[in-house]
């Protein structure tokens, strides 16, 4: 078994930090969007899923022939550089995205009082970790990289929530 080189490891990271937090973000946007606009928890349920599973799917895709295109273009440039298939970091991005961009949907899943509030909390929670393990993996300060994260994530979060909200009283 051959030994997984830095650039490699740095890929693997990429790919599970850019699958965890694309997923968190953009479901909890969904959600945020259709609680704006008062809409069912049913209806949060069935587009979070819907939306989920669509966009892994294309988050595999995307990483997979992206990273299969550069391997082929190295190859073609005859570049020795040593590679993560294509399909481990398709599948690490998929599978990253999945578990993490379902968590702010288990409120809802599961009925729990306060879902809004509570899926909220699990994102905040989760951009926090996911933003301190990237940072504290590239020797930067884990706070620093936490606070960054859930800056970004809650940006997108108000954004959606406001367009679902002002969409619900203005569109027809």
């Amino acid at each position: 078994m051959r030994k997984v080189s830095i650039h490699g490891k740095a890929s693997l990271l990429r790919d599970f930090i850019l699958g965890a937090s694309d997923g968190i973000v953009t479901t909890f946007a969904v959600i945020a969007g259709v609680v704006g606009a008062s809409l069912s928890s049913r209806v949060v349920i069935i587009l979070g899923l819907a939306k989920l599973l669509a966009d892994a799917i294309s988050m595999f895709a995307g990483i997979y022939l992206g990273a299969k295109s550069e391997i082929e273009y190295r190859h073609l440039r005859k570049d020795k550089h040593e590679d993560i298939h294509p399909l481990i970091q398709g599948i690490i991005v998929f599978v990253s995205f999945l578990t993490i961009g379902f968590l702010p949907l288990l409120p809802f899943v599961f009925n729990l009082p306060q879902k809004f509030i509570l899926s909220s909390v699990i994102v905040a929670i989760a951009l926090l970790v996911i933003g301190g393990v990237r940072a504290a993996s590239v020797g930067k300060r884990a706070l620093v990289g936490a606070i960054e994260m859930f800056l970004i994530g809650g940006a997108a979060a108000v954004a959606a929530y406001f367009v679902g909200f002002l969409l619900d009283k203005y569109v027809v």
